[in-house]
């Protein structure tokens, strides 16, 4: 990854795998130097309710806070098998996050 951020001059790296390492991990790491995009699997809108959902999120963002640009989402998809209501509660937790009124 440093011969991409160095070398090659990426500025940002779009979805991650938790297989590999987790969004947090990802940010920790490069977050100064680059931008990072995802940090919700896909199985976590699919599987879960609404309120798990923001409940994930609501977890997921002290840990990211500080280290740089980051875009909250899923990889590059929006399922045909993931709630609408998954995909407007994790917007939500992010919004309340960021002290906007929901």
């Amino acid at each position: 990854m440093d011969d991409l951020i160095d070398v090659v001059g990426i500025d940002a790296k779009h979805s991650n795998e938790d297989a590999i390492d987790t969004f947090d991990v990802w940010v920790e790491r490069y977050g100064k130097r680059i931008g990072n995009f995802g940090g919700v699997e896909m199985n976590v809108l699919s599987l879960n309710t609404p309120d798990e959902v923001k409940e994930y999120v609501r977890n997921l963002l002290p840990k990211i806070e500080g280290h740089g640009g980051i875009a909250i989402g899923t990889g590059n998809q929006i399922s045909s098998y993931s709630l609408p209501e998954s995909w407007i509660a994790m917007s939500e937790a992010v919004r309340e996050w960021r002290g906007e009124s929901v």
